[in-house]
């Protein structure tokens, strides 16, 4: 079992890069979670 790996990006659209980068390295949607928070103005 690989070890849990924590991502963090400044805006939306890094994060679906990342998402998709990661699901082209061979990861399938079911093995990512996502926690999103957004900054407070």
């Amino acid at each position: 079992m690989k070890k849990w790996e924590v991502f963090e990006t400044e805006t939306e659209a890094e994060a679906k890069t990342k998402i998709e980068q990661l699901i082209k390295d061979g990861y399938s949607k079911e093995d990512l979670s996502v926690l999103a928070k957004q900054k407070k103005g």
